[in-house]
């Protein structure tokens, strides 16, 4: 998936200008609706599992976002829909980290498996990055829980006939695992042939042993649902399954006619289980049990209008809007259910992927609320936009070739919208939501643009929310297949995807490549003011063995702003800063001893926009971002 991009070219071949007008920006290119795939390239189709014995990834360089590299990747499709709970945050500071990972970057990605990595509080379990997946056969799509006394378990799907590979350490940070085969799901009497895959998990109950888990089928009926996803129960850590693949109330072929590859995503707390779906042609509908799993409640959160098939009852004039299946759930310390889902929109045969909306809603209030995402937030400067008044798209960003064909350019991720793969997370009153949005004027010569990671908060229990935030603002990077940790303290935390081509190997045809998986945090006191963007921050920022670096206070910046600097050793330091363009502003070079220094620049003199700081010494380099705001 890697290839060679000047940080400098902005060049948009072919690029969409679109301008957006109202309160949500919602990109709508006059009859350009594409087709709805019905089968993409994932590769799991009858591929056998592999004992193949992993090779280690070949490391990257240093990125230039400023995040914490905590593992690689050769299988960049994390997730088809929703974005899975990737991240755990311990009270005690301590994070977890597990995702699918490919250690051989060969095609077929015959070593797929789950990836994992512990920051202890003052480092990683394995530095530099895990590169070796912990199960000895294939598996994918991994999750990752914790049980009674801080066991941590990952569950990925085998190879055909599927079902799960149960891992367990002996507690957080251990990196030594047992797997078994869980034996979770059964295939389905009616046209079945396997078992279930894709897998989403939460654990709770009054010990804390029951593991909950929403599964897919790539084949078999159920309730009249061709594909269906079904739930499955266990009361002892997985030792045994006290409920397999049933389906839940209510989830038959009135509503819908087929299930949708991970368009679904549950949380547990205690007794109280929550369980969203949706699906581009489907509506989002939560269940919700009270007794540990045992009975569930149905609720509609939003009813898709032509459910279950436009196909079969729209004309081809009709237009409407709906979930992209990227839905997303969690549970609040009072029970309360918050749901979000990025948006879609459809017509007779087709959808349109430049649609850009975001929807919140908790089942106490009982209200969809649309989320501004306007075109002023997405073009401002302070956002990492060109602030030209158009929100400039590359003109591939919206093409996928079915059959994975590399050719023309590709950079849709499946059937999903240019606003997707939102994660939700709630402290107390505050609502935080992280999403990944198609970034303004940022392209690849070949005309796909890449992604960046957004956040959107509301302080009063999601009745109202502030402006969208660029946390990340990376030219040239695509950031996606973000998790967001449940627990909120005085930061954020996320793992996400970080590449530097948009699209998959999977799906979009590129190269087979090591992709690596980034930590990042943002204070949450940023978020909740609006002023958190391009603020991403690492777990120890900028660190290398000659000297470790802050990102630049104050940022925005007006005047002087200043770089703390930690040098471990006697050295010469270069800081060199280039705008948006890559035409360089300043450049400065000063012997530093060894210990804690400062250095600062003026930016009183400097255009408004945005700013990318290069710190070098020797080998050693840190690079990062700055805006200037006057």
């Amino acid at each position: 998936m890697k290839k060679s991009l000047l940080l400098s070219s902005f060049v948009l071949i072919g690029a969409c200008v679109v301008n957006v007008q109202g309160q949500n920006a919602r990109p709508l290119l006059p009859n350009k609706a594409v087709p709805i795939l019905r089968t993409l390239p994932m590769n799991d189709s009858n591929f056998p599992s592999s004992t193949a014995t992993p090779k280690p990834i070949t490391h990257k360089g240093n990125s230039v976002l400023a995040s914490t590299l905590v593992g690689y990747t050769c299988y960049e499709l994390q997730s088809n829909s929703a974005a899975p709970r990737n991240i755990i945050n311990y009270a005690d500071g301590t994070l977890s980290f597990a995702w699918t990972i490919d250690d051989a970057c060969a095609s077929g990605n015959a070593n797929r498996g789950s990836g994992y990595n512990h920051w202890n509080g003052s480092a990683l379990v394995v530095p530099g990055g895990a590169t070796i997946r912990v199960e000895t056969t294939r598996t994918g799509f991994s999750q990752i829980a914790v049980l009674p006394s801080g066991v941590e378990t990952i569950f990925a799907h085998n190879g055909v006939p599927y079902d799960f590979k149960q891992s367990k350490n002996t507690g957080k940070g251990s990196n030594t695992w047992t797997g078994i085969t869980a034996g979770a799901t059964t295939i389905l009497a009616n046209q079945g042939v396997n078992q279930g895959l894709w897998g989403r998990i939460a654990t709770g109950g009054s010990d804390g042993n029951s593991i909950h888990l929403l599964a897919g089928y790539f084949d078999g009926v159920a309730n009249g649902i061709t594909t269906p996803t079904a739930y499955s129960r266990s009361l002892d850590g997985g030792a045994s399954w006290f409920d397999q693949s049933v389906m839940l109330p209510g989830y038959d072929s009135t509503r819908t006619y087929n299930g949708s590859g991970e368009a679904y995503a549950i949380d547990a707390e205690g007794a109280t289980v929550a369980i969203v779906y949706g699906g581009l042609d489907a509506d989002v509908i939560l269940w919700k049990s009270t007794d540990n799993g045992a009975t569930f409640t149905r609720t509609s959160v939003d009813s898709y209008a032509f459910e279950p098939s436009i196909d079969s009852t729209g004309t081809a004039t009709d237009t409407a809007q709906t979930n992209d299946g990227a839905v997303t759930v969690v549970l609040g310390s009072t029970g309360t259910t918050h749901v979000a889902y990025s948006t879609g929109l459809v017509i007779v045969g087709g959808f349109f992927p430049t649609e850009a909306g975001l929807i919140y809603w908790n089942d106490v209030a009982k209200a969809k609320v649309n989320i501004p995402v306007t075109l002023a937030d997405i073009d401002a400067v302070a956002n990492g936009g060109n602030g030209t008044n158009a929100w400039e798209v590359g003109q591939y960003t919206s093409n996928i070739n079915p059959s994975g064909a590399s050719t023309p350019p590709s950079a849709r991720y499946g059937n999903r919208s240019f606003l997707t793969i939102p994660s939700i997370a709630v402290d107390g009153n505050n609502v935080f939501i992280l999403f990944s949005l198609v970034s303004d004027g940022d392209s690849t010569v070949d005309g796909q643009s890449f992604r960046d990671l957004w956040i959107v908060a509301s302080a009063d229990g999601g009745t109202t929310f502030g402006k969208i935030q660029n946390i990340t603002c990376t030219q040239g990077e695509e950031e996606f297949f973000s998790s967001l940790a449940k627990k909120v303290d005085a930061n954020l935390h996320f793992l996400y995807d970080l590449d530097t081509e948009p699209g998959t190997n999977i799906q979009n045809g590129d190269p087979i490549a090591a992709s690596e998986m980034r930590y990042g945090k943002v204070d949450k006191t940023l978020v909740l003011a609006g002023t958190a963007s391009c603020g991403a921050q690492s777990v120890y920022e900028h660190n290398n063995n000659v000297f470790s670096i802050a990102n630049s206070y104050p940022n925005p910046a007006t005047g002087l702003t200043f770089f703390d600097i930690t040098m471990k050793q006697n050295a010469s330091v270069t800081l060199q800063i280039v705008n948006s363009l890559g035409q360089q502003v300043y450049s400065s070079s000063e012997n530093l001893s060894a210990g804690r220094r400062t250095l600062s620049v003026d930016a009183g003199n400097f255009s408004n926009g945005l700013y990318f700081y290069t710190i070098k010494s020797g080998d050693a380099v840190a690079t990062g971002k700055m805006t200037v705001s006057k």
